[in-house]
């Protein structure tokens, strides 16, 4: 096994986590959501699963739509739904650079966990809670630091829930508007 893609926390024998354990926010995020709201990278796809965020059928689907033109991605699409016990084998053995993912992938799944959130607010008891939760989450991000309740009110913003509530949506349309675009 490459030991670069052993995490120190796996728990499973494959040599992969079960999403982030020491997370204080998990949910998983279909993949008809995320082709909805991105044109993900086949190393921004690679992310998703190993945070968690998406399971290996949403990844074969997912190279299935954006994986043309990266080796990794062509190879993951062509999977059949019995062979998709074979993706973290073939992620961890990849040599390929889309399989290492940066800090854009890392853009990418917290634009995409907030989103959806704020899409899906009946199904979270403290939605602005949860913001702050993936805020720290993901290493307190500036960009997020406008919307998360515990920080101070940006000069000249508005105050108060509506304002957070403003700063958010201007935030997710910001990196919807980015993340839409085929960034390869």
């Amino acid at each position: 096994m490459n030991e670069e893609f052993r995490l120190r926390w796996t728990s499973r024998p494959d040599g992969f986590a079960d999403g982030r354990p020491d997370a204080l926010v998990n949910f998983r995020i279909p993949a008809v959501y995320v082709a909805a709201k991105a044109i993900p990278a086949t190393s921004e796809i690679v992310k998703g699963y190993l945070d968690g965020w998406i399971d290996v059928s949403d990844v074969v689907h997912l190279a299935e739509k954006f994986g043309e033109g990266s080796p990794l991605g062509e190879e993951l699409s062509l999977l059949l739904s019995y062979q998709y016990d074979e993706v973290p084998d073939l992620i961890r053995e990849s040599t390929h650079t889309d399989a290492r993912p940066g800090e854009e992938a890392r853009r990418l799944w917290l634009y995409l966990a907030l989103s959806w959130v704020r899409d899906h607010e009946p199904d979270f008891d403290e939605p602005l809670r949860t913001v702050e939760m993936l805020f720290a989450d993901f290493d307190y991000p500036d960009d997020v630091a406008p919307f998360a309740d515990f920080m101070p009110t940006p000069q000249g913003e508005e105050p108060g829930v509506r304002g957070l509530y403003a700063r958010w949506r201007a935030y997710l349309d910001r990196e919807e508007a980015y993340f839409k675009r085929d960034r390869r």
